[in-house]
């Protein structure tokens, strides 16, 4: 998890680098084959956090990326 206080308007999800998109997609991965019976369904999705002011906003980005790394 990562805060930011979002300087520059650069969105929090944009911060989720491709190696770590890259890493999460391989443990997803390496999950589905140890676990035969899991759903064949999934997606990845962000929960974005950050300060907007004095208050804190919150997220959620569907479908975020890609298991090739991609947005």
């Amino acid at each position: 998890m990562k805060t930011r206080t979002r300087p520059g308007g650069v969105h929090p999800a944009h911060n989720v680098t491709w190696r770590q998109q890259r890493r999460i997609a391989q443990v997803a991965d390496l999950y589905l084959q140890t676990h035969p019976d899991a759903p064949p369904c999934w997606r990845f999705d962000i929960i974005a956090v950050w300060r907007r002011g004095g208050e804190w906003a919150l997220e959620h980005v569907e479908q975020a990326f890609t298991p090739d790394g991609g947005f």
